[in-house]
């Protein structure tokens, strides 16, 4: 009978060791590291391009859910942020200090700030899974891009605050050229004038200078032109810089971008600026001149110009001096020492009946009203 072997045991121990946290954050962030100063080269090396070709799409990211599956997304965060600001700062370093000539300037600026946020828009759909697991759970949650955007706007007023201030002394000289005729990049305005918005930097930055180079400007056009152009000449050159300064900022504030981050903000800015320009407007071309543009109510009156008495009583209604209007109107009356001219007025002037009630909505109006008679 043969003996009975006594059965073997094998224990298989594995040799495998499973990483730390630290470990797998260190060779993850390595790795994402890489791809972002690949990125950052694109645009500053002619091959460039090639280097992101090294990268897919599904390990970057897989990457990021890897280090967030550890716990340790804030420390993803403060190294993607710390990337932001080194990034943001050369890009800052590559334009002058001062500049002549503001077109070229403001250019240089809108192509460092489209790179940043092209940019930015490639890492926000790469750390997308930190964007959602872990920024949108932080009190007062805000997105990766506004992070990023943060990060432009905090090195611009801090450190760059020279180059801030030459943006916004560039932006009004150029508008300044195109009032006075000349042709300017309105596109490259639009943008810088958004990012200026997004940053939060308009309202501080911008706003105020932009209004006094406004009244100035219109200031010294009125002085100059209500003494060399006829008050009818006048008007329609007035009434045509209106039209012109709206459709302006407009144009320059863009209400056609499709960008949510810049319509909660856009939307009243646009409305307060445009109101204050054109109020500062009409301040410096009619309120100051309107004993010069009364003046010329008379002659309008006795050649019956219904087009330019229309313009003109519009333009005084817009700075509410009707009562200035109503006593030039009356004073032509009387100096004429006809008690019922008003009358006279009415029955064979048509144009004047017609030119009051289109502006009062008031089908009964009649010039009586102007002399404070019913």
């Amino acid at each position: 009978m043969a003996t009975k072997r006594p059965l073997l045991r094998v224990t298989l121990k594995s040799s495998f060791i499973q990483p730390s946290s630290d470990e797998i954050f260190s060779s993850r962030w390595k790795r994402l590291e890489s791809f972002l100063n690949a990125l950052y080269l694109v645009q500053t090396s002619p091959t460039g391009s090639e280097g992101l070709k090294d990268y897919s799409y599904e390990e970057l990211y897989g990457s990021v859910v890897d280090i967030c599956s550890q716990n340790m997304s804030d420390k993803l965060f403060s190294r993607l942020c710390a990337s932001l600001e080194t990034r943001a700062s050369l890009l800052f370093d590559t334009l002058p200090s001062e500049s002549p000539d503001a077109g070229v300037f403001l250019a240089r600026v809108r192509s460092a700030w489209g790179i940043f946020c092209s940019e930015l828009s490639l890492q926000r759909s790469i750390f997308q899974h930190l964007d959602r697991s872990y920024l949108a759970c932080q009190p007062g949650s805000k997105s990766l891009f506004d992070v990023g955007v943060n990060v432009w706007g905090l090195q611009l007023s801090g450190r760059r605050r020279t180059l801030l201030e030459l943006t916004a002394d560039s932006m009004c000289r150029e508008i300044l050229r195109e009032r006075r005729g000349e042709s300017i990049d309105r596109e490259v305005m639009s943008s810088l004038t958004h990012m200026l918005v997004l940053v939060s930097l308009f309202a501080d930055n911008l706003h105020d200078p932009l209004l006094e180079c406004t009244a100035a400007f219109y200031e010294e056009e009125g002085l100059r032109l209500i003494n060399s152009l006829p008050i009818p000449q006048y008007l329609v050159h007035v009434e045509n810089r209106l039209l012109e300064e709206r459709e302006r900022i407009l144009a320059i504030l863009n209400s056609e971008r499709n960008d949510a981050h810049f319509s909660q903000q856009g939307g009243g800015l646009r409305k307060s600026l445009l109101g204050e320009m054109i109020s500062r407007m009409e301040d410096s071309l009619i309120a100051r001149h309107t004993s010069t543009i009364l003046s010329g109510l008379p002659a309008l009156l006795s050649l019956g110009q219904l087009t330019d008495l229309r313009r003109l009583y519009g333009l005084i209604t817009r700075v509410r001096k009707l009562d200035a209007f109503r006593a030039q109107f009356s004073s032509f009356v009387k100096v004429r020492n006809c008690e019922h001219l008003a009358c006279h007025f009415t029955l064979t002037s048509p144009y004047l009946v017609h030119l009051f009630r289109a502006h009062t909505h008031d089908s009964n109006f009649t010039p009586f009203r102007l002399l404070g008679q019913k």
